[in-house]
């Protein structure tokens, strides 16, 4: 619920009425905000284990692409290029996915083949909807 802009007071206010109750509840608004906060300082240490992933694939596979941005990622192994080689005449990049725990955009870059099928050519995380980012993103 908080991915969609509905506030922790008012979140919790749900719960309490599903519980029959704010005495029902077995935490506080506090333990709410806690987490929240917990999620958030979790960012950077699950940025760091990402990127050490992506390097360890570096290593099984020479045509792997990533870039960094700040804040920014994006990635591209040797069978997403190959397939855009292939079939890259159209290019697909959907947006409006979803945000994830961090209020992150989740952009897929996607065309269909000879088969029907869908084909990712990459993918990438972006803080921001700016058109920058996405100049950056089609390089």
């Amino acid at each position: 619920m908080k991915e969609v802009g509905i506030s922790i007071l008012n979140i919790f206010g749900s719960l309490a009425s599903q519980c029959g109750g704010y005495e029902n509840v077995n935490f506080l608004i506090k333990d709410m905000h806690n987490q929240v906060a917990k999620q958030r300082r979790q960012l950077p240490d699950d940025l760091k284990s990402t990127m050490a992933y992506l390097k360890t694939l570096v290593e099984t596979d020479q045509n792997l692409f990533y870039s960094v941005r700040e804040w920014q990622r994006r990635c591209c192994d040797g069978r997403c290029q190959l397939d855009y080689d292939l079939f890259g005449n159209m290019l697909a990049f959907d947006a409006t996915y979803k945000k994830n725990i961090y209020i992150l955009l989740a952009v897929i870059f996607s065309e269909v083949n000879h088969h029907h099928q869908t084909v990712v050519f990459g993918s990438t995380i972006v803080s921001n909807e700016r058109k920058s980012t996405y100049v950056w993103l089609l390089k």
